[in-house]
């Protein structure tokens, strides 16, 4: 039961409580109860889907952070090139 997950396990109710404990879910997994292993299922779900979430928001920031100069550069060379007097012929 984690703080900050937003699965079904983890959710807040109104009180303020999860709406299973860590005690209630280990024991529907040692009873071999299915409800168990969906609220761990879940929450493992949701837990991957945050991270990958993170790692590709991280990922798009790194390469527009890496881009940026070349993006910069490429620009003002094209300035530089548009504005060069067009050779005659």
């Amino acid at each position: 039961i984690e703080d900050d997950c937003e699965c079904y396990a983890c959710r807040k109710q109104p009180a303020g409580r999860p709406k299973f404990s860590r005690g209630a879910i280990r024991h529907l997994l040692s009873c071999g109860e299915v409800l168990g292993s969906r609220l761990g299922a879940l929450h493992n779900l949701v837990f991957f889907l945050k991270t990958l979430k993170n790692w590709r928001d991280n990922l798009a920031l790194h390469a527009a952070l890496e881009l940026a100069p070349a993006i910069t550069a490429s620009s003002t060379q094209l300035t530089v090139e548009l504005n060069r007097p067009h050779p005659r012929t």
